[in-house]
């Protein structure tokens, strides 16, 4: 069998990351049921922002108030926002941005490990990167660990094979 080389890659790591960002507005809020799910990021490199597309789900008209004034205590800013159902449990959808001083997503695009799921559930963190190399997981990891504790961190070995047949959401699973 022939051995094909995917531009030189051999190694592929998903790193499945549960953290709590002490500094940033998802920690300050773990007394009540919610949900964040991204969909979508980017960058403006410019500006130093970042923008990211999300799914809020909440249970209550004071609890989705307490989400957003969270957001903007923390100088985020809420760009869009619409109601996706009528009552509650409400979904939201809506575009934030905000600086990427504190941010894991850009912090981890920065060491090379790209992003493959993101979302939050009652304050805590949950993340999967792709990493083509250790050494940048292992410097991520130290970094983030400055601005909040890491719960758990688990690594599987992936086959760029892995990476054809899935999508993001079969990598939640691996």
């Amino acid at each position: 069998m022939k051995v094909i080389n995917y531009f030189g890659v051999r190694n592929l790591t998903l790193l499945d990351l549960v953290y709590v960002h002490e500094v940033d507005w998802t920690a300050n809020i773990t007394d009540f049921d919610w949900s964040y799910r991204v969909t979508q990021t980017g960058f403006d490199y410019s500006k130093g922002e970042v923008i990211e597309i999300a799914t809020l789900r909440i249970g209550r008209k004071d609890n989705l108030r307490h989400v957003l004034n969270s957001l903007r205590r923390h100088n985020i800013d809420i760009i869009y926002s619409m109601s996706i159902n009528p009552g509650y449990p409400k979904y939201v959808k809506v575009i934030v941005k905000g600086s990427i001083d504190l941010s894991t997503r850009f912090l981890a695009q920065e060491l090379g490990l790209l992003e493959i799921y993101a979302y939050y559930i009652n304050g805590v963190e949950h993340w999967g990167f792709l990493a083509f190399d250790r050494e940048s997981i292992d410097q991520f990891l130290k970094q983030i660990a400055n601005y909040g504790k890491v719960i758990n961190a688990s690594l599987k070995a992936l086959r760029v094979e892995d990476l054809i047949t899935a999508n993001a959401r079969d990598l939640m699973f691996f």
